[in-house]
């Protein structure tokens, strides 16, 4: 688990929202904004089964994260290996994250788990 600064902790429990990219089958990035929740260091997001993204992370789970204030225009990007959870494994996360969160998620919603493994930040 990495360590983070407490302006980092700060920034990432301060918002709901960060830019997912993951990599296309052609080798281009492909970066969505996402909810996310982070538990424990570990950053959850919830997808549509036939996204772009969750079809991009079952061929190459090399992804990375950034969250960042666009006021203060400080940030951090964090590389990941993303992994889709099972239905089982995301169950109760999910009921979770409705609470939570407000996440409006249905039975087929998948939730993909970004462990990181390296960060960058800027202007913390």
């Amino acid at each position: 688990m990495l360590n983070y600064t407490d302006a980092e902790k700060e920034l990432i429990a301060s918002k709901d929202i960060c830019y997912l990219s993951t990599i296309s089958a052609n080798g281009w990035p492909h970066s969505v904004p996402v909810s996310y929740a982070q538990i424990e260091g570990v950053f959850f997001i919830p997808s549509n089964p036939e996204s772009k993204k969750i079809k991009n992370i079952r061929s190459n789970p090399k992804s990375s994260i950034t969250v960042n204030d666009e006021v203060s225009e400080n940030g951090i990007t964090l590389e990941t290996e993303a992994n889709i959870l099972t239905k089982e494994e995301a169950t109760a996360l999910r009921d979770q994250m409705k609470i939570l969160k407000g996440w409006t998620n249905t039975v087929s919603t998948r939730i993909v788990k970004l462990d990181p493994l390296r960060k960058a930040s800027w202007s913390l």
